[in-house]
């Protein structure tokens, strides 16, 4: 069976590096996870449940907040990111897809945004996200 590494190396970079230096297997793992939570943010969704349960919107946002503190004290390293789609107002590269607003870039988690999470909970963040991305219909 062949070497992992033989499947990455062109026969012609192979002969220029020499054997020294693919001997040693100059290979970096950087042991990055990428997380991208995609929210629905229709109207349907900020809808409280019966005998005054949280809306389907606001236990999403305990989960992603209890996600973002756990990276940061277990995986520093790892890149997450927030996207709501079913939206009224569109914000993403471009504004190419429509209904769809990236709340937090893919980028490392941090305290700030366990802020800016905690925010969108509740019956005054429920106001926010209105104000902010707006609900679209289903």
């Amino acid at each position: 069976m062949a070497e992992w590494d033989a499947y990455y190396h062109n026969e012609e970079e192979e002969e220029e590096a020499g054997e020294a230096e693919l001997a040693a297997g100059n290979y970096k793992i950087t042991g990055r996870d990428s997380l991208v939570f995609l929210v629905d943010a229709s109207k349907e969704m900020f809808i409280k449940g019966e005998d005054g349960q949280p809306s389907n919107f606001d236990m999403t946002m305990q989960v992603v907040r209890s996600v973002y503190t756990s990276k940061i004290i277990s995986s520093h390293r790892d890149l997450i990111a927030l996207v709501f789609f079913g939206t009224e107002q569109s914000k993403n590269p471009r504004n190419s897809f429509k209904h769809v607003y990236i709340y937090h870039d893919l980028d490392l988690p941090g305290a700030r945004r366990v802020q800016d999470v905690d925010g969108l909970r509740g019956e005054k963040g429920a106001q926010v996200a209105g104000e902010t991305m707006g609900s679209g219909n289903t």
